[in-house]
C-alpha cells in the first residue's frame, strides 16, 4: 500500500519543516501546495523539496479563499496516484 501526505500551506515558516521531517519516512509522496505565503515557507519548501526530490512535490497556486481551498483539495486528489491519502497540517507533528 502507499500513501500521499497533502499539505495545504500559507505563512507556515515556523512549523512546515517539522512537520514534513515527521511522516517523510513513512509516506511516498509529498505534496505542499502553497497559497501565497509572505514569510520563508516557501524558501523552506524549496529546501525540503531539494533534500527529498522523489517524495517532495512543491507547487505555488496562489492565494485561496474558503471556495479555493476546497477546490485545491479536489485537485490535489485527482493528482495523487497512491493507495491512500492523508492530510497533514503544518502545526501537526506525527
Amino acid at each position: 500500500m502507499s500513501i500521499t501526505a497533502h499539505c495545504l500551506i500559507r505563512n507556515e515558516e515556523r512549523f512546515i519543516y517539522f512537520a514534513v521531517m515527521s511522516i517523510i519516512h513513512h509516506v511516498d509522496k509529498v505534496m505542499i501546495w502553497d497559497t501565497g505565503s509572505t514569510d520563508d515557507t516557501q524558501k523552506i519548501c524549496w529546501g525540503l523539496r531539494k533534500l527529498f526530490p522523489a517524495t517532495i512535490v512543491f507547487k505555488e497556486v496562489g492565494e485561496a479563499d474558503g471556495f479555493r481551498h476546497t477546490e485545491l483539495r479536489y485537485e490535489m486528489i485527482k493528482e495523487t496516484k497512491t493507495d491512500w491519502v492523508m492530510i497533514l497540517d503544518c502545526d501537526e507533528i506525527w
